[in-house]
């Protein structure tokens, strides 16, 4: 049988190993969430667009962009989608390229006055609209945070 300085002893190196696995999990998962973020460095988000019967989120996409002044045709977007099923869900933009992304982005205040009848679709929601850089949702969650803090001092 152990005596009790040989048990002290295995407890002090089970628990350096599993602070050392901790560690080199968080460093896993923020090299994973670095990678997932860069993956988005040729996304945006839309949000404010009620769901329409037949819609065409790149018709939608083009129109908005004709309206903010971005010149933008269909060849250089790469996909664009709903984030879920949800019947507000966002859109996912993906732009052929990082620089008209960046374009989109920096037009992006000329939206705020702008409504999806602007755009010429019929929509029961006149929502404002909202464009943002896609985030993992660990980013996500970090800026929901942070404004929460903000709002509660």
């Amino acid at each position: 049988m152990k005596d009790n300085m040989e048990i002290k002893k295995e407890h002090e190196t089970l628990v350096k190993q599993a602070k050392d696995t901790q560690r080199k999990h968080e460093v896993a998962q923020q090299k994973l969430d670095d990678l997932e973020q860069y993956g988005r460095k040729s996304m945006l988000e839309m949000n404010g667009f009620a769901r329409v019967a037949k819609e065409d989120l790149i018709q939608l996409t083009l129109a908005l962009a004709e309206k903010i002044e971005v010149p933008l045709c269909k060849d250089e977007l790469e996909a664009c989608h709903r984030l879920s099923a949800n019947e507000k869900a966002g859109i996912i933009v993906e732009f052929a390229s990082r620089k008209k992304r960046d374009q989109f982005l920096e037009k992006r205040k000329l939206s705020k006055n702008v409504s999806i009848k602007d755009l010429g679709f019929q929509s029961k929601s006149p929502g404002k609209i909202v464009i943002n850089e896609s985030l993992t949702a660990k980013r996500k969650a970090l800026i929901k945070e942070l404004k929460e803090k903000k709002r509660r001092t």
